[in-house]
């Protein structure tokens, strides 16, 4: 009976050790797959835009749930915004880790200007050529101007993983960690 119990506290104890260090490899995955995902949403936009000969333009919206996209094509006279999107889809298929995930609205800023939507929005529109539209992004020479930053929901200090949009041509950087905080 001893060594059952001897046997129960070390498993007990070991359990106790490598459970945190496999719930934040998880994490580092899921939030891998929600970058992967946001980087294959804004080149479907920018192939989309070279392909149809049309502007497009990828949204990203945090609807307190989940995070969600669409790829949409903008209007001739350019009055489609992301509000108005019909096609949300969840960023992650997977409805559980879906719901994890949230867009770090502090290191994020993808908001179009000079109208920015309404809170929780993110676009990026491209356009007939596949160049990201300087109209709405004016800032996209500096890195730090065009960025959308995930982390899981409901965790302070939570990992985080971003993905820059850093020239005209729309060029694609992913980073995590600290350097989704840093202006570069």
């Amino acid at each position: 009976m001893i060594e059952v119990m001897i046997t129960l506290a070390i498993l007990a104890l070991l359990s106790a050790m490598t459970i945190p260090g496999w719930l934040a490899m998880v994490n580092r995955q899921r939030l891998g797959k929600a970058q992967d995902k946001i980087s294959s949403v804004l080149r479907d936009a920018q192939a989309n835009a070279k392909r149809q000969d049309a502007s497009w333009q990828a949204c990203f919206w945090d609807n307190g749930n989940q995070v969600v996209f669409a790829v949409q094509h903008v209007l001739s006279n350019g009055t489609t915004n992301c509000s108005q999107a019909v096609n949300w889809q969840p960023l992650i298929e997977n409805q559980t880790d879906s719901r994890l995930m949230k867009i770090n609205t502090l290191a994020s800023n993808l908001n179009p200007i000079p109208n920015p939507l309404p809170s929780g929005y993110y676009e990026v529109q491209f356009t007939p050529k596949g160049l990201v539209d300087p109209t709405v992004s004016p800032n996209i020479g500096n890195p730090a101007a065009q960025k959308i930053t995930i982390a899981l929901r409901n965790q302070s200090n939570s990992p985080q993983s971003c993905i820059f949009v850093e020239t005209l041509l729309g060029a694609l950087r992913n980073d995590s960690g600290s350097n989704c905080n840093n202006n570069n």
